[in-house]
């Protein structure tokens, strides 16, 4: 049995969208999530990952129409490998969450939404 499902939540940190040639709509986001817990010490500590995710579409329409820089989002969806070159020519990869579904998350001023709402392709 083959499972590929990420569950991921935070705030973005940034958010780029762009269309390909044939007018097909993409947001690319950097998705920040924290975690506290007490080192060996008793310290209060603060981790953060940071992760890429990706949405097409229509999707991809309404993330950059409703969220910004700062705004907490929920997604579900798939981690997917994307290699490119850059521009020295070198081969490159990155690992990036595909979005399947996602909600607003946090309070009206930070999406401009009072309701939860989610979105699946």
């Amino acid at each position: 049995m083959n499972i590929n499902k990420v569950v991921f939540a935070g705030r973005i940190g940034q958010i780029k969208s762009s269309a390909t040639a044939d007018g097909t709509a993409i947001v690319n986001l950097r998705i920040a999530s924290s975690k506290k817990y007490k080192d060996k010490s008793g310290n209060l500590q603060e981790k953060t990952t940071w992760m890429s995710a990706v949405a097409f579409n229509k999707q991809a329409e309404v993330i950059n129409q409703y969220f910004q820089k700062g705004s907490e989002i929920y997604i579900e969806g798939s981690l997917e490998v994307r290699n490119w070159e850059d521009k020295q020519g070198q081969k490159r990869e990155s690992i990036e969450i595909r979005i399947a579904e996602f909600q607003f998350v946090g309070s009206k001023s930070n999406t401009d939404s009072g309701t939860t709402q989610s979105h699946a392709p």
